[in-house]
């Protein structure tokens, strides 16, 4: 049986926003919003780093309210008509979309399912806490002592980097810098 015309158009009106959120015309917006669904889930995941949990990972439905309100902010300039954003699967389509994208990017990384994930920050941190040491008498018992006993994790608000200036305008003022070849400082540089 053919899927419904409908699911169709969703898929295509996902594509079209997505192509849109990660064009140049957008890139602080779309920065911002990937920020904020990090720091949430970075906060989560120290949470549970912190009860001693043995898995560190963050829940994929705590992030949706963040979307969806950053969704509603940049509607207009994204001609989204509110039928869209009410939507329920077109909104869902489009959050997991930005998702793969935070993942294709290598920021986001999903845990066992796509239910739970976490940074790649934290996804280091998980590394390093289940680093076991591999021993020959470890190995017939079974056994690994773990190499790292306790990590902590401080989390801060992602900060971006202001970037007012374009490459090119940045290649041309280090091209006019003065270049002092017979400086006696740079001597020992050669």
């Amino acid at each position: 049986m053919r899927p419904p015309v409908r699911l169709d158009q969703v898929r295509h009106l996902v594509a079209a926003v997505l192509r849109q959120l990660t064009s140049d015309a957008f890139e602080e917006d779309f920065a911002e919003l990937c920020t904020a669904l990090l720091s949430i889930l970075d906060e989560e995941c120290r949470r549970r780093l912190v009860s001693g949990r043995p898995d560190v990972f963050g829940s994929i439905q705590s992030l949706q309210q963040t979307f969806s309100a950053t969704m509603q902010r940049l509607a207009p300039r994204l001609q989204l008509p509110p039928a869209d954003l009410a939507d329920h699967v077109f909104m869902t389509d489009l959050f997991q979309a930005v998702l793969g994208e935070l993942q294709s990017r290598g920021d986001l990384v999903f845990a066992t399912d796509r239910q739970r994930a976490r940074s790649r920050v934290f996804e280091f941190v998980h590394y390093l806490r289940n680093l076991r040491q591999r021993t020959s008498r470890g190995e017939r018992d079974h056994l690994r002592p773990r190499l790292v006993e306790m990590v902590k994790v401080e989390v801060r608000e992602r900060e971006r980097a202001v970037r007012d200036v374009g490459i090119d305008d940045f290649l041309e003022g280090i091209g006019d810098l003065p270049y002092e070849a017979d400086n006696p400082r740079f001597q020992d540089l050669r």
